[in-house]
């Protein structure tokens, strides 16, 4: 009950920030939800493990890299920062959480509350979906898919060294940040949106006919690096990927619905780059949900930020009047969403807070 409530109240405050003091609303929606999920106890997965890095993180940097070789810069930063401040590893574990949260939001509601069209529509999908995820579970992942989400308006404004600088800030928090130089360079090809949707039919083909990827392009035998990682990956799974899941059938949805209106949307600043990286990364899941599901879940995830700035630009496809319908497709989402995330998928406990 919790999570609704909070959820509720936050989606109202934004709702006001739409129309007047944007700036006032943003502040308060970032300092409320990094305080939410930074000060969470053990309620979802991967807190522990979280917990043992910046319980146990080195003095020393080169330590670090030697005894974590596959963790990323930022769970060596946040702690050792944190204890020229505090002499107690709570504050320092509890401070680490803080701070992470406060990266994830801020960057997602600082990108909504500049390049949404729509604020308040962007922040429920966010708040149902990725908060919850990537604020409360993939914590890298959401200060990651934070900064790629700030960086996407330069990607489709032309501005390419901005871009990538923000590209390579991400690499800090995230290693699967790499992802986006590869989307950096699909995207800068400018291949038609037909191949788009072409690639997408091809990835319903490699899911029948269970066709390794990696190995189909060799990518194992030139990258043995990142075979090694999926693979790593693949140990941790719990259980087979769902590919037709309730986020994945949205994602679809919205993907033919904006197809279909692609030609009038088009002319809309941002939309054929954020569309394109909606479309790959419904690629990327489904080629991998048989070889390598865990990548293709977590890819999926990355990508989806674009989500936040696409799917608001619902409401240019009606008429002013009839506006309220797209209003409406993505309220009915956004509650969708929060009760599969909530009651059905099991990730979440009870909401408890050190804090509160």
């Amino acid at each position: 009950m919790t999570y609704y409530l909070f959820f509720v109240v936050t989606s109202i405050l934004a709702l006001a920030g739409n129309y007047k003091f944007k700036n006032i609303v943003v502040t308060i929606l970032i300092i409320a939800l990094a305080l939410f999920a930074g000060t969470r106890t053990e309620i979802a997965p991967d807190f522990k493990m979280y917990k043992n890095f910046f319980r146990f993180s080195e003095d020393s940097y080169k330590d670090f890299v030697d005894n974590n070789v596959t963790l990323e810069p930022i769970i060596y930063i946040i702690p050792n920062f944190l204890k020229l401040f505090f002499g107690s590893k709570t504050d320092i574990i509890n401070g680490s959480f803080l701070c992470f949260a406060f990266l994830g939001v801020a960057t997602k509601l600082i990108a909504l509350k500049k390049y949404a069209n729509n604020f308040f529509l962007g922040f429920i999908i966010y708040f149902t979906y990725l908060y919850l995820m990537m604020e409360m579970i993939t914590i890298r992942a959401g200060i990651a898919g934070g900064v790629f989400l700030l960086s996407l308006p330069y990607l489709y404004k032309g501005m390419y060294k901005k871009s990538l600088l923000m590209i390579c800030l991400a690499m800090i928090f995230h290693t699967s940040s790499v992802i986006f130089f590869a989307i950096f360079i699909v995207i800068r090809l400018n291949v038609k949106i037909k191949y788009y949707y072409y690639s997408l039919i091809l990835s319903f083909i490699l899911i029948a006919t269970k066709v390794n990827l990696l190995t189909l392009l060799l990518l194992d035998k030139v990258f043995p690096k990142v075979k090694a990682y999926l693979d790593l990956m693949e140990k941790t799974k719990e259980e087979d990927v769902n590919i037709f899941s309730f986020r994945i059938l949205i994602a679809l949805f919205m993907t033919v619905f904006l197809g279909f209106y692609y030609n009038k949307l088009k002319k809309i600043e941002g939309f054929e780059v954020l569309f394109r990286i909606h479309i790959i990364s419904l690629f990327l899941f489904f080629s991998f949900s048989v070889t390598a599901s865990v990548f293709s879940i977590r890819t999926f995830e990355l990508l989806s930020v674009a989500q936040l700035l696409l799917f608001p630009m619902l409401t240019y496809v009606f008429a002013p009047k009839f506006k309220y319908i797209a209003w409406v497709i993505l309220i009915i989402f956004s509650f969708a969403q929060i009760y599969y995330m909530i009651d059905i998928s099991e990730f979440y406990e009870q909401y408890k807070s050190w804090l509160f």
